[in-house]
């Protein structure tokens, strides 16, 4: 048994509650993967589906192929899942997964998953909970990219990035500028105007993926304070 397989499908939101014994079952029947920047996840059909388990990396999700025009519509990385609804309801995929990096994910097999789920209530009940944890997730990252100003989610996102709390970090930009944009809910040009309005408190970009921030401590104060925030329109004057 691949004990390192095992554990990174309990770390998953999805498998959190499913007991050991089926996780070493599910372990039985997944394998690791490994994908290269711009590798497409694989997208099958019938007793082929399967879904992937992220343990690394960032995948980006757009819409499929059949659609008119590709859009971007999230990036997922570490412990988040890739085509499960297909192997639940078997329906085709609703978007088509490239990887942006390189990405190590734990890949399971659809037709065992179904057996095993059908055959184990404990399995059956965690796979539910599990579902409901991720659907709970997203509801709150939604209502919080809603609420939150662009500018402060990128410095959330720049915080993130940072392996220190204070003091000079240099960080590069695990992907592309223009999928940044699209995680953040903005077009390219206003993501490059939200970087020139985080200049005077020493954050500089460069032409590769490289941000240099000259004190986290700052910036993050600066955030917390909101004074970064989109100022409300200026009221008119009354005579």
């Amino acid at each position: 048994m691949d004990v390192t397989l095992v554990n990174a499908l309990g770390a998953c939101a999805l498998l959190r509650s499913v007991p050991q014994a089926d996780l070493d079952r599910l372990g039985g029947y997944a394998r690791l993967a490994a994908f290269r920047p711009g590798d497409r996840l694989p997208g099958a059909q019938g007793r082929d589906r399967q879904f992937f388990i992220l343990v690394h990396g960032h995948v980006e999700l757009t819409t499929p192929a059949s659609a008119e025009r590709e859009r971007m519509m999230a990036v997922l990385s570490a412990g988040d899942v890739v085509g499960l609804e297909t192997v639940l309801d078997g329906a085709p995929h609703a978007a088509a997964a490239r990887a942006l990096d390189e990405v190590a994910a734990v890949a399971v097999l659809g037709e065992p998953f179904h057996r095993h789920v059908a055959e184990s209530a404990a399995m059956a009940f965690a796979v539910l909970e599990g579902t409901s944890r991720l659907l709970r997730s997203l509801r709150l990252e939604n209502a919080e990219l809603r609420g939150t100003p662009p500018i402060d989610r990128l410095v959330a996102f720049l915080l993130s990035l940072a392996a220190q709390h204070e003091g000079p970090a240099t960080i590069r930009l695990p992907y592309e500028k223009r999928t940044i944009a699209a995680v953040l809910g903005v077009n390219p040009e206003s993501l490059s105007r939200m970087f020139a309005r985080l200049r005077p408190l020493g954050v500089t970009t460069t032409r590769s993926d490289l941000v240099r921030i000259g004190d986290v401590a700052t910036l993050a104060a600066a955030c917390e304070s909101r004074l970064l925030a989109d100022r409300p329109p200026r009221p008119a004057a009354t005579e």
